[in-house]
């Protein structure tokens, strides 16, 4: 059975495939049994825009490929080793409490069978590419053990920023600082200035420092992770509504050089770190009021009610150089039928509103992932077909 499939396989990838509108070929990237591609998290382009570096959070992998051909040329997923990153960095535990970090050699002494491994399961969760190389922002769990009694054992876990050549060869591991009311999260990164901005949960009670409960907040860190402060919270709505509560109000930067933007995948604003503006999104700024009305997340559990409460979702932000674009999905009620139809807006550097076109049907266009190629000067798409399975193409948007 496993030969058949494999020869499926190959078969599949190996087969020619047409050109899209734009005459640019698709390309089908290569699978295997062991590498299959499930849940695009983001992928991006080598400086050369010879390579394509795929982060896929369900297989747990970041995938190399070769954009020409579709074919992979190397895989990694998180070694067991990474624990020891935060021990190299940090030997005591925050907040002062009476443990100590330890490498997986010190765990051996006392657990041979390093029975503890199950429990380190590390998480890729972002790929990035910056000057030649590759970045990927990672979740790292790592054993702690009583200053007393090494026997007594924890987990606890860091936002690990890897650094490896285009050979996805390991550089090095940065983890960011964890303080007392401060946890940082693996979501997303963005380095300006020589420093990090990145997303963070706080722990923080308004009683505390007279501020609301902020829950998914944007910190600064140095550019070794040591903590610097607190920079951006949770918009007035999500607390009042109580919508901030959910686990899935996490943000997606952007570097656009003098500033950092940002966006909330329900709050449909534009909004910018330096210059604290929060810009309203072109026509769709409103379609989410009523979910901040009324929606009650300690009330109604129900995703499907939770979704028609906030038809609008942002689901990307990404940069040519010269302009932003917001990646955004919508959910529409027609004919009694609903279905998701994606949306891409662009905006200059500043925020003001340039363009937005419709993408369609998002279960009929099949686009998991959008993206700028530099070198090429155009857009590209990975979709997956269930026909063929994963494709790549170069498209132009806006007439360009």
């Amino acid at each position: 059975m496993k030969i058949v499939l494999s020869l499926v396989i190959l078969f599949l990838w190996s087969c020619t495939y047409e050109m899209n509108s734009g005459g640019y070929d698709k390309i089908l990237l290569q699978e295997t049994e062991t590498i299959i591609l499930a849940n695009t998290n983001n992928a991006v382009i080598s400086d050369d825009g010879r390579y394509l570096f795929v982060c896929d959070s369900k297989s747990n992998q970041i995938i190399k490929y070769e954009i020409k051909t579709g074919k992979i040329i190397k895989v990694i997923s998180p070694d067991l080793s990474l624990s020891d990153s935060i021990c190299f960095h940090y030997r005591d535990y925050p907040n002062n409490y009476p443990m100590l970090y330890v490498s997986l050699e010190d765990i051996s002494k006392t657990d041979p069978e390093l029975s503890i491994a199950n429990h380190l399961r590390h998480q890729f969760r972002k790929v990035y590419i910056r000057n030649q190389k590759i970045f990927v922002f990672a979740l790292v769990y790592a054993p702690a053990v009583d200053k007393e009694n090494y026997l007594n054992k924890r987990i606890t876990n860091h936002a690990v920023l890897l650094e490896y050549d285009e050979s996805l060869k390991l550089l090095d591991a940065k983890p960011f600082e964890n303080t007392f009311d401060t946890h940082a999260m693996s979501f997303d990164c963005v380095e300006i200035d020589g420093e990090i901005i990145a997303t963070c949960s706080d722990f923080v009670r308004q009683f505390q420092n007279n501020i609301y409960d902020s829950l998914i907040i944007l910190s600064r860190y140095s550019g070794d992770g040591q903590f610097v402060d607190k920079q951006v919270y949770l918009p007035e709505v999500y607390l009042k509504s109580k919508v901030g509560y959910l686990s899935s109000q996490n943000v997606h930067l952007l570097s656009t050089g003098d500033d950092v933007c940002y966006i909330y995948p329900t709050y449909p604003y534009l909004n910018f770190l330096k210059t604290q503006k929060s810009i309203p999104l072109n026509g769709i700024s409103d379609l989410n009021n009523v979910g901040f009305e009324k929606f009650n997340p300690e009330m109604e559990i129900d995703l499907d009610k939770y979704e028609r409460a906030f038809p609008i979702s942002l689901n990307g932000l990404f940069s040519d150089g010269k302009n932003i674009y917001v990646n955004i999905l919508q959910l529409v009620f027609e004919n009694n039928e609903t279905f998701r139809t994606g949306i891409l807006q662009k905006y200059d550097l500043e925020g003001n509103f340039i363009a937005s076109i419709e993408l369609g049907d998002y279960k009929e266009n099949k686009i998991k992932y959008i993206g700028y190629a530099m070198k090429k000067d155009c857009f590209y798409l990975i979709k997956m077909d269930s026909q063929i399975g994963w494709t790549f193409e170069y498209v132009n948007y806006f007439n360009e």
